[in-house]
């Protein structure tokens, strides 16, 4: 498409590139105008990973380019045929995405990101080539050179534009493109970079299209990839723009949260697998769920202190989670739908060994299992006959009942109670749960500090002589100023409160917006303090923390990558951690029910095909309107659906998270509550937004006409009605 010069600036007395444009590569005035004017736009970015464009002009008829000189070489000459070293390969690649992140902000899309158009300098910043030249090519035959051509018209939409390895589908499609094609183009150049192999290339320029539009690349499998990396590469090469990331930004993000990952943690690759899990109900979720271990090699008591080796114990499709392990760190307890029955068993795992033991085969649920501190007992949560806390012989036996209705068992230390709480989960409604210890051999439960507003989710401390509990103790006071980490003596003593949260709230792993979800204390040890280790979102991944239990010091990650990781446990000498890497994602189905009956009748439908969020959907009572909220990257939405025509429709978007959305009755509007919990109404055919309700709660349900709406108030679980012709309750 031209030819570049080096050449010096007299006047400033400085080494320039002069890139000659040909005549025959400007396919018409109109072309050459917006290659001027994209010139123009790209000459005005300043950014340090963009070359600089000083000029352009014309010279004899030619146009001329004024840029930047840069000493070096381009990133296709530095990939290895193995690849690049990994932290080398995000040093790069951390510039580039943030030179494409000062691009798309100023609403340019390079639309050519490849190695060649990667400058890597002797000294001195990474640097991005060629903005807006794409779009100037001549409508010519694409060959298998892969050099950068206009293709002629592929579709009645227009002519694909770029380098034909490096193409997003759209591009070569010729459909309109956005910054996300630059990130899918980011996602095989990156992956070019680790296995010195393109994500598309085929013995064919043909092929290679193919390859782009309809087949993912190999794998990454290398254990020397970390999970969060990979992950960020598959997603940044889906097919469909809306699956993708949705903003270079959060690319650079997570490029640099791996790599300082990488520098505290330089043998930590978290890795992990998604699955299936089916909820019937109009909302439908996809839960994964696969079991990791840390092992941390280690000369001090702290995990941070070494360096830690990720193990993928289970790789079984379907759900398995709730992991425990022993105190000599020898076995692992799941449960697990991998028997294919439909529900929820616990199984035994030596780690290291082969197929896991099977321990329990009742239809009900059971889950949330602990180790006996000899490793010879496990208890657990059934779901039988109304629920409660079994124990058993860890290598197989018959389930005894310990605790009718207990939840969340743990073995004390010393092997003498079992904790387990009783209720709900919910920490906001005073008195709907408490916490009780029994003898691990059988006999009667006691409570422990019932004058606790509420307590759920015990752990023990390591002398067997506390709990610690989520919960709070003044009912009467404001639930979110109260509730805390409360350490509860067994034997008297004051309920002292930790403190924990309002460190958690300074480093944002609360999540206010949610004021019924809290982060759970999962283990309690004393290696090096008394350290609890937790669950918390950083963003919209929930990796592990460990906190110190009082005092001021801040939390500090223990694993880093996308999606839940938690619950988890460490084994009794702090060597090894277990934890569930889950994953969750949200569809909308549609389930015909038995009009006289109540029951499901007939096929359950998918009726949105979206891999992130589509939450909290409710239908119209004739059944021909459905709404519900999706959540893209950082834009929240309301969305409605036709019955009928199956038309969906965004009727409201918004950066605000958006915490619910309800039908009315006829289907004529849709209620819906902020991240501050006001209440609005708008029409779901779209139109003017009418707020009803400043921060009220959680919208459960509408009337016919939208105007009387039922919510859960912040801070209670009591189902309250909000009348619009009359005052707020």
């Amino acid at each position: 498409m031209g030819e570049v010069y080096k050449a010096r600036d007299t006047r400033l007395n400085r080494l320039v590139a002069i890139k000659i444009l040909h005549k025959e590569s400007v396919a018409g005035a109109s072309r050459e105008q917006r290659f001027l004017q994209e010139a123009k736009s790209a000459s005005a970015l300043n950014h340090p990973n963009i070359v600089t464009i000083y000029d352009i002009f014309q010279h004899e008829g030619v146009d001329c380019l004024v840029m930047e000189y840069v000493t070096g070489k381009t990133l296709h000459e530095l990939i290895p045929r193995g690849g690049m070293p990994l932290k080398e390969a995000l040093r790069i690649a951390g510039q580039v995405a943030k030179g494409l992140a000062k691009a798309h902000a100023a609403a340019l899309v390079h639309r050519d990101i490849k190695p060649g158009n990667v400058m890597v300098p002797e000294s001195g910043p990474v640097k991005i080539l060629d903005f807006g030249l794409a779009k100037l090519a001549a409508s010519e035959k694409l060959t298998a050179n892969d050099s950068t051509r206009t293709l002629g018209p592929l579709t009645e939409e227009g002519v694909a534009v770029g380098t034909v390895s490096y193409m997003s589908p759209e591009q070569a499609q010729g459909k309109p493109v956005d910054s996300r094609s630059d990130i899918f183009s980011f996602g095989s150049v990156l992956y070019e970079m680790l296995t010195g192999q393109r994500a598309f290339q085929e013995s064919s320029t043909v092929g290679t299209l193919a390859a782009i539009l309809h087949r993912d690349p190999v794998p990454l499998t290398s254990p020397a990839v970390p999970r969060a990396l990979s992950r960020l590469i598959s997603k940044s090469l889906h097919k469909n723009p809306e699956d993708r990331w949705q903003s270079m930004s959060d690319v650079r993000q997570l490029l640099e949260d791996v790599a300082s990952d990488l520098e505290s943690n330089p043998q930590s690759a978290p890795t992990g697998r998604r699955h299936g899990f089916r909820w019937v109900a109009i909302a439908g979720a996809f839960l994964a769920g696969a079991l990791l271990v840390f092992a941390f090699v280690r000369t001090r008591s702290s995990p941070a202190s070494g360096s830690a080796v990720l193990h993928q114990v289970t790789a079984d499709g379907g759900l398995t989670g709730y992991p425990a392990i022993s105190r000599d760190g020898k076995l692992i307890a799941f449960a697990s739908d991998r028997s294919k029955e439909g529900n929820l068993d616990i199984w035994v795992q030596q780690i290291g060994g082969r197929d896991p033991i099977r321990l329990t085969s009742d239809p009900a649920d059971e889950s949330d299992p602990s180790f006996s501190p000899d490793g010879t007992m496990i208890a657990f949560r059934s779901e039988k006959d109304g629920g409660g806390i079994y124990v058993m012989p860890s290598l197989g036996g018959t389930p005894v009942l310990l605790a009718p209705h207990g939840r969340n068992p743990r073995f004390s230390p010393d092997g003498r109670w079992l904790a387990y709480s009783v209720g709900g989960e919910a920490v906001s409604n005073a008195g709907s749960a408490g916490v009780f210890i029994v003898s691990s051999g059988g006999g009667v439960p006691r409570a422990i500090h019932p004058e606790m507003a509420i307590a759920t989710n015990p752990v023990w401390s390591s002398g067997s002589d506390r709990l610690l509990v989520l919960g709070r103790k003044d009912g009467n006071a404001p639930a979110r100023a109260e509730i805390d980490w409360w350490i509860l003596p067994i034997n008297g003593g004051t309920p002292l409160r930790s403190g924990a949260y309002a460190r958690m709230d300074a480093q944002k792993l609360t999540r206010p917006q949610f004021p019924h979800v809290f982060p759970v204390a999962l283990d309690w040890r004393s290696q090096g303090g008394d350290r609890i280790l937790f669950s918390a979102y950083a963003g919209e991944a929930a990796n592990l923390w460990e906190i110190p239990l009082t005092g001021t010091a801040a939390a500090t990650r223990l694993t880093l990558g996308p999606g839940v990781h938690g619950p988890a446990g460490w084994s009794g000498d702090g060597r090894r951690l277990i934890f569930a890497a889950e994953e969750l994602t949200f569809a909308v189905w549609l389930q015909p029910l038995d009009r006289a009956t109540g029951f499901a009748r007939g096929t359950m439908k998918r009726l949105t095909e979206e891999t992130e969020e589509e939450l909290t959907p409710s239908i119209s009572w004739d059944g021909g309107k459905i709404a519900y909220v999706s959540h893209r990257s950082d834009i929240w939405s309301v969305r409605a659906r036709d019955g009928a025509s199956g038309d969906d429709r965004t009727v409201l978007s918004t950066t605000a998270e958006l915490t619910g959305a309800r039908l009315s009755g006829d289907g004529r509007s849709i209620l819906y509550t902020s991240d501050q919990y006001n209440l609005f109404s708008i029409p779901s055919a779209g139109g003017a937004v009418e707020k009803l309700c400043g921060h009220c709660g959680a919208t459960m349900g509408a009337s016919t006409d939208g105007r009387q709406i039922l919510f859960e108030p912040l801070e209670n679980e009591d189902v309250m009605m909000f009348d619009a012709a009359a005052t707020l309750p």
